[in-house]
């Protein structure tokens, strides 16, 4: 259970990094979460 959390908050902070820094749409979703979850 604690890794599905790990993705839904790392997903939330990556899309929030990709809206501040405009990468959202062209890195995708799946990037995002991998960025959230590396920041």
């Amino acid at each position: 259970m604690g890794f599905i959390w790990t993705l839904i908050v790392g997903g939330v902070i990556g899309a929030i990094a990709g809206a501040i820094t405009n990468r959202g749409g062209s890195m995708g979703w799946i990037a995002n979460i991998v960025a959230g979850l590396v920041g």
